[in-house]
């Protein structure tokens, strides 16, 4: 598999970054025949000023639910890692430029939320979400469907997470909007 990484600013003004991969053919065709993946397109979030959400989501991998083992086996290292992804429920806030640090809050157009406590199948509360830097940001929308009168739920991508206060368990992620933008303007200069 030949991947091919970038890391851009989005610019300094909006001061957001993302990571981009770049697989060759041989990888999207083997990645489009798998029937266990599901694409995000244009529709996930395409008129999401028009969304109503009903609640967010943050999904992603927290560190202290991966659990990692190496072995020796002969002359070589054998690795093994469970990871658990997870929806984290947020609760969207708006963004206080008053409040410190600043630094954090002076994202203008950028999403806010705070992270609703939840429970690990342990029991125990989920303690930190250092990890799910990256993580995809979803609305979701409970749909009435009037024609056939049944009902059904939307998920539509608003962000991705790309930091956090831990102390007070508030996340702050780039906009889908931002994001699409700059890989359109920029799609040529990363081939």
């Amino acid at each position: 598999m030949a991947v091919k990484l970038f890391n851009s600013f989005i610019d300094n003004k909006d001061k957001g970054d993302i990571g981009i991969v770049k697989f060759d053919e041989l990888t999207i065709q083997n990645l489009k025949a798998n029937k266990n993946l599901q694409w995000l397109d244009e529709n996930m979030w395409e008129n999401i000023d028009k969304a109503k959400p009903d609640g967010y989501y943050l999904v992603g991998t927290p560190n202290e639910m991966t659990k990692t083992r190496i072995e020796r086996v002969g002359n070589t290292f054998k690795g093994k890692s469970d990871i658990y992804i997870i929806c984290v429920p947020v609760e969207r806030i708006e963004s206080d430029v008053q409040k410190e640090p600043k630094e954090f809050w002076n994202y203008p157009g950028f999403i806010f939320g705070r992270i609703i406590p939840v429970h690990k199948q342990s029991g125990e509360q989920l303690q930190s979400i250092e990890g799910m830097s990256g993580g995809l940001v979803f609305s979701v929308e409970i749909e009435n469907i009037k024609k056939s009168g049944t009902s059904g739920i939307r998920y539509r991508l608003f962000g991705i997470q790309s930091s956090w206060l831990p102390e007070s368990k508030i996340i702050r992620a780039t906009p889908i909007e931002k994001i699409v933008g700059y890989l359109e303007q920029n799609v040529d200069k990363l081939n």
